[in-house]
């Protein structure tokens, strides 16, 4: 009987996958739970408080968006 190798080598990669990743999730619920404090915040016509963590959440969320965007804009302007 021949052992099959690759099997494992799938359920160990998977394995080490669930590790990260709760590895991460712990480390965004610690972040999370460190940053609780509310912020003021003055934008344009916006004047309010948020907790901080929304606050850098809610920043790196309208960073990825236009980021995209801009690629896209980009890559769009390339091909003409």
């Amino acid at each position: 009987m021949a052992k099959d190798t690759e099997g494992t080598v799938e359920d160990s990669k998977s394995k080490i996958g669930l590790v990260f990743a709760g590895l991460a999730a712990a480390a965004l619920l610690l972040f999370v739970f460190q940053n609780t404090e509310d912020a003021a915040i003055n934008f344009l016509w916006f004047d309010g408080t948020m907790p901080i963590f929304l606050l850098i959440f809610i920043t790196i969320a309208l960073t990825v968006v236009l980021s995209v965007i801009t690629a896209w804009l980009l890559n769009r302007r390339s091909k003409n």
